[in-house]
């Protein structure tokens, strides 16, 4: 996994080839984060997407709810990539 710790947050950056490829991968994101009940900081800048992930009820540190949303957020990316 290339997620790295950046203020007390598992951090990484994403880059798509449109917009519209850029929002589909947020939207799968937020219904994710939905189902897990564990909603990550999300940027969108036109074809650019930052993640941030920290779990605010453990005194905003990273948890094992940050590296399964991160693994999972992978997993998204990969099957718009492939």
């Amino acid at each position: 996994m290339s997620w790295i710790h950046q203020n007390d947050s598992l951090y990484q950056k994403f880059r798509f080839a449109s917009t519209q490829q850029a929002l589909q991968f947020v939207n799968q994101i937020c219904l994710l984060a939905d189902v897990q009940n564990h909603h990550p900081k999300i940027i969108l800048s036109y074809t650019k997407v930052e993640i941030y992930c920290t779990t605010h009820d453990s005194n905003n540190t990273v948890t094992e709810l940050d590296y399964t949303l991160a693994m999972a957020i992978e997993q998204i990316h990969a099957n718009l990539k492939g």
